[in-house]
């Protein structure tokens, strides 16, 4: 466990308490104030912008919506920023910016607003969160940057129609056994598995690093920051993927993770395994499950989500009003409400909550996993990601292309990555992941 990492956020102290406290007299001032929200095109969003819509309505505070796909807002929020152009007032910040976010000086400290007992709801509860997404998706250096917002997890994804055709009663419980029965899965164009792996993040995260960690691997020694994958463990669990890499479809390569669930709907893959919450209504030949126990015998599910942050480019009434909806968005009210509608928020209590109507099937294995297997060493969180993660993108594409031997591979990304991370190294900077 790397230290540190899930200690309990200090941010500003605990959060103010007013018993009188109410969001209309603590909107009041900032009636006619505007604020954007930016947005994925992923199910649990479109819920989320007419929960805003609403917030609008309560406070008159004005909230306009912006919709991105993943790549698109990582370009134009960090354009933005770098640029000082002040248009974005929430930042939807992945877990794997935050280092970046808070280094540029990019995000307010949210102790900022929860100790101000103007703007602190008495019911925020921080403790209320599950507490690795917190710590994971939201926090920095001990502090709090933002509030976590849609999370996720790994997941096996599985078409019980072509394992029953195999014979098989349920999706298997090891990597290892998936390997194995791989063969019987895989014929008449149709594949065993399907592991996204198109250039990007999908590469580095869901396809290279996901297959390090369930092997016991590590990309850096976290003490040391030392590049890890020269080790027999980070070894065998490159090797398993280029073993299980012959019962995928020849152009996994070229797959995010739409491509992986349409191919796993339309029977052309037996199983995938994604982090995207995929389809808004589960069809019923499709199944959700944990992911497997890795070559080590443990779990290692990567986490991913998101948090809301405020924006120090904008003026405080803006902030002060981009604090007030994060703040709504996740309080325990309205995350249950936001579950029923097709999110996955991290507010842990939301859950206990009745549902309205029947909630999605991933969500019994999502929670499994975020109280249990999820991995919070998964992939660093520092300002240089961004640049490692595109190393290894480039190089684990080259490796399942056939271009690169595991041996190759590695030596080009360990080379690559003592570059990158030489101050850390030489002890310039303070290791923090």
């Amino acid at each position: 466990m790397i230290t540190g990492l899930l200690d309990t956020p200090t941010g500003y102290g605990p959060p103010a308490r007013s018993p009188r406290w109410s969001l209309a007299a603590a909107a009041r001032p900032l009636a006619g104030v505007e604020i954007t929200l930016p947005v994925l095109d992923r199910p649990g969003y479109p819920a989320a912008v007419e929960l805003a819509a609403e917030f609008a309505a309560l406070t008159g505070i004005r909230v306009r919506s912006r919709e991105f796909d993943y790549l698109r807002l990582r370009h134009d929020q960090a354009e933005n920023l770098r640029d000082g152009a002040g248009a974005f007032d929430l930042l939807l910040v992945d877990c794997i910016w935050i280092g970046q976010y808070v280094s540029e000086g990019w995000l307010v400290p949210l102790g900022e607003f929860y100790t101000d007992p103007e703007l602190a709801d008495p019911g925020l509860e921080l403790h209320g969160f599950f507490q690795v997404l917190l710590s994971v998706v939201g926090t920095w250096r001990r502090a709090v940057y933002g509030m976590p917002f849609e999370s996720s997890a790994g997941l096996l994804y599985y078409n019980k129609t072509l394992l029953r055709e195999a014979g098989l009663s349920g999706p298997p419980v090891h990597w290892s056994e998936l390997l194995a029965l791989a063969p019987r899965l895989t014929s008449g164009g149709r594949h065993a598995f399907a592991l996204p792996s198109l250039r990007g993040e999908t590469q580095t995260a869901g396809s290279f690093l996901r297959m390090l960690r369930q092997a016991g691997g590590e990309l850096l020694d976290p003490a040391t920051f030392e590049p890890r994958l020269h080790s027999p463990a980070a070894r065998d669990g490159l090797e398993f993927r280029r073993r299980l890499r012959e019962y995928m479809p020849p152009d996994v390569t070229e797959w995010g993770d739409p491509d992986a669930l349409r191919a796993l709907a339309e029977d052309r893959v037996a199983m995938i395994t994604t982090w995207n919450p995929g389809f808004e209504v589960l069809p019923p030949h499709i199944g959700v499950a944990v992911e497997p126990i890795g070559l080590d015998g443990e779990r290692h599910a990567p986490l991913g989500g998101y948090a809301l942050g405020v924006s120090s480019q904008v003026a405080p009434e803006r902030q002060r009003a981009a604090w007030l909806l994060a703040q709504w968005l996740t309080s325990a009210p309205v995350a249950a409400r936001h579950i029923d509608a097709g999110g996955s928020p991290a507010r842990r209590g939301a859950y206990a909550t009745p549902p309205s109507k029947p909630r999605h099937p991933r969500l019994d294995p999502l929670l499994r996993t975020w109280s249990s297997y999820v991995d919070p060493a998964y992939r660093p969180r520092f300002a240089e990601y961004p640049r490692v993660s595109e190393l290894i993108s480039l190089e684990g594409l080259r490796l399942m292309r056939g271009e690169r031997t595991v041996r190759g591979a590695i030596g080009v990304i360990e080379s690559g990555l003592r570059e990158l991370l030489d101050d850390y190294l030489t002890g310039s900077r303070a290791k923090v992941l």
